[in-house]
C-alpha cells in the first residue's frame, strides 16, 4: 500500500510541474463488477505523450459477505500501475499505444479464475510485471469521456498457497510466471485543465 501511496504522490508532483498541460481523474467502471474502487490521474507530458497513473483496493471482508459470489470465496487485493501513453493524434484524443507496469498484493480464497486460482486453495501472494496496450479516448463533451483499452504481457506472482480446509497451514511458497491480459478498461474520464 505504501508503494501505491508513493507512485499516487509522485504523480501528484509530476501535475504540477506540468504547468499548463491537461490533467485527467478517472476510474475503471469494469473494475467496479469486481469489487474494486479504484483512482488514477493522467498527465499530459507532451503534445503525443502522458503518464497514466492508477490504483485500486477490494475488501475480502466485504466479498465474503455477498451472497451472490458464493459463500468460501472471497478477493481481497491492493493494485497500482503506471503506463506511458503514445497518441496517434494528440493527448486525451482517438487512439494510443501504452507500455505499462503493475504491482499487487492479494489474497484469494474458493475463486477459480484461469490460468491463476483453482477453487479449492487460497492463494496469498504479490505480482508484478508490465505489458504493452492499445485504447482508445472518446469526448462526448468539453470535459468528459470515455477510454476503451486492452492491454497483454507478463507478471511475476510469488505467493503461499493454503488448503481451503486447514486456511492457516501453507502448503509451501510458489512462484509462477503469467502470460496473457493485464489491462482492461471501460475507463470514465474527467479532464481538468
Amino acid at each position: 500500500m505504501r508503494k501505491i501511496i508513493l507512485i499516487l504522490a509522485l504523480s501528484c508532483l509530476v501535475a504540477t510541474a506540468a504547468h499548463g498541460q491537461i490533467i485527467a481523474i478517472k476510474t475503471n467502471v469494469l473494475e467496479y463488477a469486481a469489487l474494486s474502487p479504484n483512482l488514477g490521474i493522467e498527465v499530459g507530458l507532451a503534445r503525443r505523450l502522458s503518464l497514466d497513473v492508477r490504483a485500486g483496493y477490494s475488501d475480502a471482508s466485504f466479498w465474503s459477505q455477498q451472497a451472490i459470489y458464493g459463500k468460501n470465496k472471497q478477493l481481497a487485493n491492493t493494485t497500482g500501475s503506471v503506463e506511458f501513453r503514445y497518441w496517434l493524434c494528440g493527448k486525451f484524443n482517438g487512439n494510443f499505444f501504452g507500455v505499462h507496469g503493475l504491482y499487487s498484493t492479494y489474497d484469494a480464497k474458493g475463486m477459480n479464475i484461469p490460468l491463476l486460482f483453482d477453487r479449492e486453495f487460497r492463494y496469498k501472494g504479490t505480482a508484478y510485471g508490465g505489458g504493452v496496450s492499445w485504447g482508445y479516448h472518446w469526448m462526448w463533451s468539453k470535459r468528459w469521456g470515455l477510454e476503451f483499452n486492452l492491454g497483454a504481457g507478463v507478471a511475476v506472482m510469488t505467493y503461499d498457497k493454503y488448503d481451503i480446509g486447514a486456511p492457516t497451514v501453507s502448503t509451501g511458497r510458489f512462484q509462477k510466471t503469467y502470460f496473457g491480459p493485464t489491462r482492461a478498461g471501460v475507463t470514465l474520464v474527467l479532464l481538468l485543465k
